[in-house]
């Protein structure tokens, strides 16, 4: 009887064992899923994130349906043209969406990346080149090659240089890309193997807002 007793305790305590498992595994799972990007409480964006939202491709709406709200949303102008930007800020990255006052379709998309190296993010290259995620992204020779322009400015850090490229393959033929750098330089040849800090997907040449000086601290 004694083992009786003894086996049904055990039996007993093996099923609390397996319940707790279960609970703890659906626990956890639920806890991954609650920083993926897609949920409510959002942390974390996807390593192809730049491949998978293109400007042209999504709006406001669906930006929002994805992210919720920004954390901050505000307007500027590039060349008399007139943007409201709307910043997400994410564990791994920083996002900025931009569009016109009067279309809700996104015209870019920037992305800093906060070198998480958990959860790194693909920086968006050429369909020539490999990928590479954020931190070890630099300027080539493909990125030089199809230059279009050299921007240099200062700021509260020191100087930065935005170098933009198209590349004229067809599916990314109507994007402009705009890659900032450190430094100040006089030609594209120039900037060959140096870090890409942040890049900007444009469908518009002269529209490429980037992250300023304060935007970019991780916090």
């Amino acid at each position: 009887m004694i083992e009786n007793i003894v086996s049904g305790v055990i039996g007993g305590l093996f099923v609390l064992l397996i319940q707790y498992l279960v609970e703890h595994l659906k626990n956890k799972k639920n806890s991954k899923n609650s920083l993926i990007v897609g949920n409510q409480e959002l942390k974390i964006i996807d390593k192809k994130f730049l491949y998978t939202y293109e400007p042209h491709k999504i709006s406001i709406e669906k930006v929002i349906e994805d992210f919720g709200q920004p954390i901050k949303k505000y307007n500027d102008e590039f060349d008399d043209f007139k943007l409201e930007l709307y910043q997400y800020n994410f564990q791994n990255a920083k996002v900025l969406f931009s569009k016109s006052n009067e279309s809700s379709e996104i015209i870019s998309i920037t992305l800093f990346s906060t070198n998480d190296k958990k959860n790194p993010v693909l920086c968006r290259m050429s369909f020539e080149d490999d990928d590479i995620e954020f931190g070890k992204a630099k300027i080539n020779d493909i990125i030089i090659k199809d230059g279009i322009d050299l921007e240099n400015s200062m700021t509260q850090l020191g100087n930065v240089c935005i170098i933009k490229s198209k590349y004229f393959y067809r599916q990314i033929k109507h994007l402009t890309f705009s890659y900032e750098i450190g430094g100040n330089y006089e030609s594209l040849e120039e900037t060959k193997d140096e870090i890409i800090n942040q890049v900007c997907v444009s469908q518009m040449q002269n529209v490429n807002p980037m992250f300023t000086f304060y935007d970019t601290f991780y916090n």
